[in-house]
This record gives C-alpha cells, structure tokens and sequence, in this order.
C-alpha cells in the first residue's frame, strides 16, 4: 500500500484510539460531549479521505471528496464549541449567526461543483480540481478553528490557573499544526510543488487537543518541547553509531545467520541501550543551555543553591546570615533564590516579613 493511502488510515486509528482514551480517561467537563463529536467527524473525515484517495480514478471518488469537505466544516464548528466550553465563554452571536449563514451557503453549494469540481492526479497522488468559490470554503470551514485560537490567547492571559494556561497552549499548537495543514492543501491543490500536510495537521491536532482534555497534568510547552530534542538527538546518536558498527561489521566480517553473529548482534543493542541514559543526561544539559541561553548559568546556581541546603526546593527558614543582619526579629516567608536574567543584570532576593515581638504585642494589650 502507497504511503498516500496509508496516511488516512493512520488518521482514522489515531482517532478512535483518542476516543477511546477520551472516554475512559476525559475529564468530567461541559466541553467533553462536543469535542467527542468533534473526534467523531475527524475520523470520518479520514475515512471519506481514504475513499477518495482508493476509488481515484473509477469515477466515484468525487463523491467522496465532497463528503470529506463537509465533514472538515462540522468538525470545525464542533471544535469551536468545545474551546467556548471548555473557557466557559458566551458565544458571540454576531459570530454565532454570521459563520451560521456562511455554513448554509457553503453547503448547500458543495454538492453543485462550485467547490471542488473534479478529482485529479499530481505527482504525490490525487488531488481534488478547485472551484471558483474553494477559497470561501477555506475561510469559511477554518474562521472557527481560528477565533478559537484568539478565545484562547485571552483566555490564557486572564486566567491565573497555571494548568489552564498549559492547555490553551496544547490546543493553540495544535490550531496552528491544523491551519499549517490546510493551507500546504490548498497550495498544493493550486499546483505549487509541495506536499499536502492536511492530515498530519489535523492528526497533530487530535493529539494536542485530546491531551488538553485528559484528566492528567500536563508538562509545559517547552519542558515538552526540549525533552523531544533531547530524545531525537539522543536516538540519533546512539542508533546512529551503532547502527553503523553493526553495519560495518555485517559488511566485512560478521555473518548473522550464525549463533556468533546473532550473540555479537544483541551485546551491541544492550551496549547501546546502556549507553542511552547517560548520553541523554548529557545531551539534556546541551538542550537546556540552547533554550535558556543566558538564564541556564542562573539556574544552574539557582539548583546548587538548594543542593546545599539539602532539599530540592528552597526552604523557609534558612537563609544566608547577613542577608537579613539589623532584623532580630525576622521571620522568613520564603527563601527564593529568584534570578532576573535581565542581560548583565542577577539580583537573587530573600523575602522575609518583620514582625514585632510578642512580649510588645501583650505589652499593648
């Protein structure tokens, strides 16, 4: 099967695995009906892919091209009303009747051809004829994807819940991974040399938006983000040099058809699996200098700082005799070594509040 026809189907199983981890593992949430509708087209939209790529070329593959297309609008609408519910914001009826009036038409208009007219091949494999009105479709099936990304960037900067703000950033990447998809589409349905990455863009968003809606903590957009660099880099260096030895040998020496081959074979895939979580550990430090640049020297401080006082955190109660010199009576609220990585400029703070004795205090009374 060409890598075309497979793309789909790893759609469709991609969505009924997040349904099922939605259903046994979602949150108990208001946005949890509509956004399982919402995985329900998505998967139905890969199915109507799939029969579209399969049947090219019999005459019944424009049918399904159409099917596809409307269920990339509902889906998107469905989409919109989980981010509204899962933010708990009001709709904004001009939005609400306007998009309202848009989908009707665009619709209504999908099966009379002014949309997509036919189904032909290109280089990487079918692609649908664009209509004189594919671009309204565009604007119209994506506008709700869109404001959904701009309810969550406000909805991020309001809120003070820090897992709150962690989600609307899954969910942006993922909007963004969808928009990316749909216009390399259109581009490639325009004719310019580049493969169509609408599946993969919407496979990326049912990961991130299913996350978002998972019962569990999530990690930080770049806590995430260097942990993949770090095990990409990591993988490629270690399957990289030992793959290549195990192939070296193979070329010159070692036959694996015999019990030698096969026992040299396996002391190398152990050696390399020994060797993964030290060159990580490694590697770690390397990524971690590459994103926080400036402020990686501070931190480095910032954790041997409580490594000295024993704990992983810094704690009440302790602080450097001197920091606080004149304050008798000077309880500590935290202790924090707080680095402001402002160009040249590294103040590390102790907070404390100062409280008057208590023998002053029944003195008053």
């Amino acid at each position: 099967m060409k890598t075309y026809l497979l793309i789909p189907l790893i759609e469709v199983v991609f969505g009924l695995a997040l349904l099922i981890a939605l259903l046994i593992n979602g949150r108990r949430h208001a946005a949890r009906r509509p956004f399982f509708i919402f995985l329900v087209f998505l998967t139905l939209w890969g199915i109507f892919m799939f029969m579209t790529r399969f049947t090219a070329g019999t005459g019944v593959a424009l049918p399904w091209e159409k099917l596809a297309l409307a269920s990339i609008m509902i889906a998107s609408a469905l989409f919109y009303w989980s981010v509204i519910s899962l933010i708990s914001s009001r709709p904004n009826l001009y939005f609400l009747y306007g998009m309202g009036a848009a989908y009707i038409m665009v619709l209504a208009l999908v099966p009379a051809g002014f949309v997509v007219s036919d189904i032909k091949t290109l280089w990487y494999g079918e692609a649908p004829v664009i209509g004189p009105l594919y671009f309204f479709y565009l604007m119209t099936a994506y506008t709700p994807v869109a404001y959904s990304a701009v309810l969550l960037v406000r909805h991020g900067r309001q809120t003070r819940n820090i897992d709150f703000r962690v989600r609307d950033r899954y969910l942006i990447a993922g909007i963004i991974a969808m928009l990316t998809g749909a216009l390399a589409d259109y581009l490639s349905a325009l004719g310019v040399s580049m493969y169509p990455l609408g599946i993969i863009g919407n496979i990326v968003l049912c990961i991130m938006a299913t996350a978002a809606m998972l019962k569990y903590t999530l990690l930080e957009m770049r806590v995430l983000l260097r942990n993949g660099v770090t095990f990409l880099l990591t993988s490629l260096l270690i399957f990289g040099v030992f793959g290549s030895l195990i192939y070296l040998m193979h070329y010159l020496f070692l036959d694996f058809g015999n019990y030698f081959g096969i026992t040299v074979a396996m002391m190398v895939v152990f050696l390399a699996a020994l060797m993964f979580r030290p060159v990580f550990s490694r590697l770690s430090n390397t990524v971690d200098r590459w994103f926080f640049r400036k402020r990686y020297d501070h931190i480095q401080t910032m954790k041997r700082f409580s490594a000295d006082q024993g704990t992983d955190r810094p704690r009440p109660g302790v602080f450097h005799p001197g920091q606080c010199r004149g304050q008798r009576h000077a309880e500590p609220r935290c202790l924090s070594a707080v680095a402001f990585a402002d160009k040249r400029l590294v103040r590390y703070l102790c907070l404390f509040r100062v409280e008057e004795p208590r023998s002053t205090v029944l003195s008053r009374r």
